[in-house]
């Protein structure tokens, strides 16, 4: 099992005069791993607004303070090819009781590989 925790801060657009306020983001993972190859797993994540945006259409709405859950399968594979170590995950997140902000489903297809 593995969690991460982490803060955005954002700067000032100078054009718009808009500001993000801080968002914070839990992402966990929990990993089941067959053999050195492949994994399973499931992925969740929680965003939080810490505060209101300001300027332009932010002023208008009361600052749109949003936050967002969302959950899913992951699966992974690590191995060679030829001599060369790659790996790839795919994953997919539903997010749901989601406030403020684009609600939706990711799909995420990442790979490696080791240049040696």
């Amino acid at each position: 099992m593995s969690l991460n925790y982490g803060v955005e801060f954002y700067t000032t657009n100078n054009q718009t005069r808009y500001h993000n306020t801080p968002v914070s983001v839990l992402n966990v993972l929990a990993l089941k791993c067959f053999g050195a190859d492949w994994g399973v797993g499931v992925v969740g994540g929680y965003i939080q607004q810490l505060g209101h945006h300001t300027g332009g259409l932010a002023d208008l709405v009361g600052g749109a303070q949003e936050h967002s859950v969302g959950v899913g399968p992951m699966v992974t594979w690590n191995g060679k090819i030829s001599k060369t170590p790659v790996g790839a995950t795919l994953r997919s997140v539903k997010e749901f009781n989601v406030s403020n902000r684009p609600k939706g489903n990711a799909v995420e297809l990442s790979h490696n590989a080791t240049v040696q």
